[in-house]
């Protein structure tokens, strides 16, 4: 609006007492706030800070309870108590006494547990080999033998029967009343002469004869015969052969050992030996083997005064050389079984050489025996000997399938050797004496 006085023009005169339009520049109603893009940043920033510290919080919180409960349950295992009952302290100790705690356990730790083992159970006279479960199976015998001996009542009909058996086995009273009679009955089902060879004469099939002892009784006769699971393949079994075993397949104790101590040495007095064996040990032996003969030869009647079974001069003294002979070549077989056993292969160590078929292990041992002799015969041992101990299994193929596993080449190839160079009546002999 036009001021003609003044000359200026108004526009708000009119409202000058009228509350100011929202749409008027001056008017502040209606705004809305604007945030700027940092300020919204900064808040968000925040809010991820605060989190991450409650996950920390929460994190280290969680560590430390975890350290807290090891540390509680490990003082908790330190504080159980220990075993001090009788079976505890004995395991202890074996475990102790068996460790080496001279070897470092991280570069052999096989010797840092078992190194002391062998050192504290050397291997018996009796045995080519020794080991801990050798050990439990001696222990275990003992037990059955231990039960077998007391008096059951309330048991299994198999028990009974087993403490039938073992009482008739250990009634020496009955047994005496027999005689010679079991022995003179399995000598002939093992077709063994009464009269050995120093009276008589041997049909020589002896290979034969040790396979029929070791198929009858379970006794290894100069060669070592098992069947066991192939070390290369447990699916199967195989043949091993190896140098003999001495432990008997019927259980022995100590107290037997000392009554057939006692028995060899009041049998050798009563000999033709009685000014030696006061003195001399192998005077013993011998004396002693050479009243099992006498024995056998009588009949049990040797030494009763009314004996029929007169045996002259003459016959004694092949008797004592009969002994003689026994001896010499008992000591020859253990002491090559002794030397070869070194050899014998573990289950680390065998190859596919060890594995051969008999007919190419006899042209082995006959190459040998030849090589070291060419004027001896080689013997045929191999193929009777393993058909004489399996007979009757009718799948036994030796031409193909079923191979030996060859345990101790050392000792077989010796073995072949020293029999090309003995007579059969000499080995009847030392099979006579281990029946």
């Amino acid at each position: 609006q036009f001021d003609p006085v003044s000359g200026t023009t108004s526009m708000n005169q009119q409202h000058q007492h009228e509350s100011p339009s929202v749409y008027s520049i001056s008017s502040k109603t209606h705004l809305v706030t604007v945030k700027s893009r940092d300020a919204y940043f900064k808040k968000t920033r925040k809010k991820s800070l605060y989190v991450l510290m409650t996950l920390s919080v929460l994190i280290a919180g969680l560590m430390a309870s975890v350290i807290t409960l090891g540390i509680l349950y490990s003082r908790v295992k330190v504080a159980q108590p220990i075993c001090y009952t009788e079976e505890c302290v004995r395991i202890a100790a074996s475990l102790k006494e068996s460790m080496d705690t001279s070897i470092d356990p991280c570069e052999n730790f096989y010797q840092y547990a078992c190194g002391r083992w062998s050192e504290n159970h050397p291997t018996p006279d009796t045995s080519m080999m020794h080991s801990w479960f050798s050990e439990r199976s001696d222990k275990v015998t003992r037990k059955v033998r231990q039960l077998l001996r007391n008096n059951l009542t309330d048991v299994p009909w198999a028990v009974s029967q087993a403490k039938m058996l073992y009482d008739s086995c250990v009634n020496t009273g009955f047994m005496d009343t027999l005689g010679l009679s079991p022995l003179l009955n399995l000598l002939k089902e093992l077709d063994i002469p009464q009269v050995p060879a120093i009276l008589g004469k041997e049909d020589g099939n002896f290979i034969e004869k040790i396979g029929k002892v070791r198929r009858i009784l379970g006794k290894d006769v100069l060669i070592g015969f098992s069947v066991i699971p192939d070390p290369r393949n447990r699916s199967r079994n195989i043949i091993i052969l190896d140098s003999p075993s001495s432990v008997s397949p019927l259980p022995g104790d100590r107290e037997i050992e000392r009554r057939l101590k006692s028995l060899r040495t009041r049998m050798a007095r009563s000999s033709i030996y009685e000014e030696d064996v006061a003195v001399n040990p192998v005077a013993i032996e011998k004396a002693y083997i050479a009243a099992v003969i006498r024995e056998v030869i009588s009949n049990g009647t040797s030494l009763s005064c009314n004996s029929s079974s007169v045996i002259s001069s003459s016959e004694e003294d092949r008797i004592a050389k009969a002994a003689h002979h026994i001896y010499e070549l008992s000591a020859i077989f253990y002491y090559m079984s002794r030397e070869d056993n070194n050899e014998t292969v573990t289950d680390e160590d065998i190859t596919d050489k060890d594995y051969m078929l008999v007919d190419n292990l006899q042209r082995l041992t006959d190459n040998y025996v030849k090589y070291e002799n060419c004027s001896l015969k080689p013997r045929k041992i191999w193929r009777p000997f393993i058909e004489e101990v399996c007979r009757g299994v009718v799948d036994l193929d030796l031409d193909g399938r079923d191979k030996v596993l060859v345990a101790n080449f050392g000792y077989i190839k010796d073995l072949a050797l020293l029999l090309a160079t003995t007579d059969d009546d000499k080995l009847g002999k030392v099979t006579r004496r281990i029946v």
